[in-house]
């Protein structure tokens, strides 16, 4: 019963104030249309594409010895372009090529004058990832016409800029690869400097004749060792052979050892 009478009493005042509620709530419906009407009118420009796979700049690729290689950009390459897609770069570039300052009634001289003509901007802009991993830009202003140049100028900055940080790490390992290839450059002179030094010291001119007549030189000698060796390994043991004539013979053999 005590609900009931609490039920009965809200109702009650409702009823006592029913022309007010009503007056009130017809106000406010004309000045929501009112609002409504006085806002400007806001244009979606719409562009779609794929993030590129870096893959395609390999020079393999580029000169046709290779048909491998994936197309379309992997996750890391999406997230690079969304990541792009809110830099300071691409704001900055958008706000001057456009003059976003008088688009947006900006004063460009104030010191954080690009601070917030780009959170204009970027309030503006949305740029996602679709469910076929292909990105979505979406620009909307009161001009159609600029939401189009706007949108679409956005994605080819973005290529852009995508494309130059790719550049920069094959310029980097191309730098690196060039120092090495200095590096090697110096030490293959030393070592030809050095060839020549020794050339002009030792008088070696014809390097293929020299290596000739070492083999031949080297054959001899070990021959030659084989002999002495034979020679003394028959004295050592002879008691009537003089030791003078075994060491001279084990000499020999140590000599031709060492030359060979």
């Amino acid at each position: 019963m005590e609900n009931k009478d609490n039920l009965l009493g809200v109702v009650r005042t409702l009823y006592r104030w029913r022309k007010q509620i009503l007056g009130l709530s017809f106000l406010a419906a004309i000045g929501t249309a009112g609002i409504s009407l006085l806002m400007p009118n806001f244009f979606k420009a719409t562009t779609v594409f794929l993030a590129a796979s870096p893959d395609l700049a390999r020079p393999d690729i580029l000169y046709g010895k290779s048909i491998g290689g994936q197309p379309y950009g992997s996750g890391n390459d999406i997230d690079r372009i969304l990541t792009i897609a809110e830099s300071k770069e691409l704001g900055d570039y958008l706000i001057d090529t456009f003059k976003l300052f008088e688009h947006y009634r900006i004063a460009p001289n104030q010191p954080k004058s690009y601070v917030w003509a780009r959170e204009k901007l970027f309030s503006r802009m949305e740029i996602i990832k679709t469910k076929r991993d292909a990105i979505q830009l979406t620009f909307e202003d009161v001009d159609p016409q600029l939401a189009a140049r706007i949108a679409n100028a956005a994605r080819e900055r973005i290529n852009y800029l995508s494309q130059e940080v790719i550049k920069g790490n094959q310029r980097k390992n191309l730098a690196s690869y060039e120092s090495g290839l200095i590096v090697k450059e110096r030490i293959l002179q030393e070592l030809a400097d050095s060839l020549t030094k020794l050339r002009a010291k030792y008088k070696i001119y014809n390097t293929r004749q020299v290596s000739t007549d070492l083999s031949e030189r080297y054959i001899i000698a070990k021959g030659s060792y084989s002999r002495f060796k034979g020679r003394w390994e028959s004295m050592k043991n002879n008691p009537r052979i003089p030791r003078d004539s075994v060491a001279f013979t084990e000499a020999t053999m140590k000599g031709y050892q060492a030359s060979g």
